[in-house]
């Protein structure tokens, strides 16, 4: 079992956390905007903030999009950096939705 943060990516941007034991129930954060906006990053932190306090024990994987520019992406990093080794994991995606989120959803990788 496995709880799992996703940090989504530059457009529309928004937070998920995932945890396997309870499959049927993600929990999304708001809908951020654009993370050109730096009031959308600061948004952003929050709501990963809010969702680790819902996570009810530690993380166990981050997903994230590839970009290495993207703030989404450093966030991530920094998160995955306390969930142990290989926690960080990214996936290309488009740049319109939550990408590293529909990533895992879609199953074209298993962490």
């Amino acid at each position: 079992m496995a709880r799992i943060l996703a940090c989504g990516a530059f457009l529309k941007n928004a937070a998920c956390l995932l945890d396997t034991q309870a499959p049927g129930t993600p929990l999304w954060s708001a809908v951020h905007g654009d993370l050109s906006d730096p009031a959308a990053c600061v948004a952003l932190e929050q709501s990963v903030q809010a969702l680790l306090a819902q996570a009810g024990g530690p993380i166990d994987a981050v997903a994230h999009d590839l970009h290495p520019d993207f703030f989404s992406t450093h966030l991530a990093l920094l998160h995955s950096a306390g969930a142990g080794p290989g926690a960080g994991r990214g996936w290309p995606g488009n740049g319109w939705h939550s990408l590293g989120w529909r990533s895992v959803a879609g199953g074209r990788r298993t962490l």
